[in-house]
Parts: structure tokens; C-alpha cells; sequence
């Protein structure tokens, strides 16, 4: 299981742009500038960065049904992201000081289940 604490915001963006399907082929036009994800054919570029975009990240949690919610003021700034497992207990969980960020690693959470147990 990959250990998404450790990656940067633009790995997990990249992940999480590759497992939406938004965007099939990133790999030899892609800049990183900052921690988005920026592709394009030189005329025409986008920029995909759910970790610190709400406008990227809040289909995802949506359509994901992803709950985010503050942990106790004694963890400070921390939030914790959650999703129901296929039998309705929380089954995927992120803490970070960024909920977004937080939210995306639970969805790539939830997406190598799915592919580890494909119906």
C-alpha cells in the first residue's frame, strides 16, 4: 500500500488526475511549476490542483462522498478526511492540516481498493 504522507502535492495531484480519467496521457507534456498539474499543447494549458484548488477538489469529494471535518482544537489545524467502506463503516481516513489534501489521499485511498478488489 502506498504511503501518500510522504508525496508531495503534486504527486498526489498527478495520482489523482490519472485516476479521475480527466486526462488520459500526461506523461511528456507536463510541467510542474508549483504543486499543480499543468499540461497543454502549447497553444492551450490546464492546470488540475485538488490539493489546494477547491474548484478541483470539490467534484472529487463530492461524487466521492468524501466527509471532511476539524479534529479537536488540541491537534491544532488538523483535519480529517472519511469514507464509507462498501459495508458502510469508515474504511478510508486522512488527517493533514490541509483538508483537501486530506480528501485527496482518501480517494486514492478508496481507488486502490477498488482496483485491488475489482467486481
Amino acid at each position: 500500500m502506498t504511503d501518500y504522507s510522504q508525496m508531495s502535492d503534486f504527486e498526489i495531484n498527478k495520482e489523482v488526475l490519472i485516476k479521475t480519467q480527466y486526462y488520459d496521457d500526461i506523461s511528456d507534456r507536463q510541467v510542474k511549476k508549483d504543486s499543480a498539474v499543468s499540461w497543454g499543447d502549447g497553444c492551450s494549458w490546464h492546470r488540475f490542483d485538488p490539493c489546494n484548488n477547491p474548484s478541483d477538489a470539490w467534484p472529487i469529494i463530492i461524487g466521492s462522498r468524501i466527509a471532511l471535518h476539524p479534529l479537536h482544537p488540541v491537534y491544532e489545524n488538523e483535519w480529517r478526511a472519511s469514507a464509507e467502506d462498501d459495508c458502510g463503516f469508515i474504511g478510508y481516513s486522512s488527517s493533514n492540516t490541509s483538508p483537501l489534501r486530506a480528501a485527496m489521499i482518501v480517494f486514492l485511498m478508496m481507488k486502490d481498493a477498488e482496483n485491488a478488489n475489482p467486481s
